[in-house]
């Protein structure tokens, strides 16, 4: 993610000719032909490695799957079985000798790289954030952009309710359905809810008299 720790892949190989080689010309040509060699491939390897895989903010689909690993997530959803709609003839809507046109069973859906890379995000602060206010409103803004999303936190230890200030589309909808990846307290619930218009209150996070927002 933005703020991963940068690396300087560069390596000097010049530095192992020692001061009693240094006069001897083929010694120090190979050394020369190396240092061409690993000018041209280590540090483009080491630097592609570091977008695709270690950077959350750019891994491509590999580098998601290893995070996932790592994480101990799935980039996988369950999506129920459809039980209504689908279209056949007779009792058990039977289309032509091969079952329903539809889905007959629960199945696993793949997640898009985007949706994976939030869920990776999210899983990442549950394990390494201390989950309070602030913080949890630092890796919304993180993961769903500047004023996207911001918590209100009740303090009794029972429900917190996520506010997406926009409708999330149908992605981020499922995300939401099918999995528990909001970071929070240990033990307290989520909930999330629309708030499309803005709620007056005081300071940041629109406070009122020890009641959170006055909206709805």
């Amino acid at each position: 993610m933005s703020g991963t720790q940068q690396f300087d892949f560069s390596v000097d190989l010049m530095r192992s000719i020692l001061w009693q080689y240094e006069g001897a010309p083929r010694a120090v040509a190979l050394a020369r032909h190396d240092q061409a060699w690993i000018d041209g491939h280590h540090s483009d390897f080491w630097c592609s490695w570091h977008r695709d895989v270690f950077d959350l903010d750019t891994a491509n689909e590999f580098g998601l799957s290893i995070w996932a690993r790592i994480l101990g997530v799935s980039l996988e959803i369950g999506e129920a079985r459809r039980v209504d709609g689908v279209f056949g003839f007779g009792a058990y809507s039977r289309n032509f000798e091969n079952g329903n046109f539809g889905r007959a069973s629960d199945t696993q859906v793949q997640l898009d790289m985007e949706s994976a890379r939030k869920l990776l995000k999210l899983r990442w602060f549950q394990l390494t954030m201390r989950p309070t206010v602030p913080n949890i409103n630092a890796a919304l803004e993180m993961v769903f952009g500047p004023g996207a999303a911001f918590i209100v936190d009740p303090y009794d230890m029972t429900w917190v309710t996520f506010f997406f200030l926009s409708a999330p589309d149908y992605k981020l909808r499922r995300l939401l359905e099918n999995t528990d990846i909001l970071p929070r307290p240990s033990t307290v619930g989520a909930k999330w809810q629309v708030q499309v218009r803005p709620s007056w209150g005081f300071g940041p996070n629109h406070l009122n008299f020890e009641n959170g927002n006055f909206g709805a």
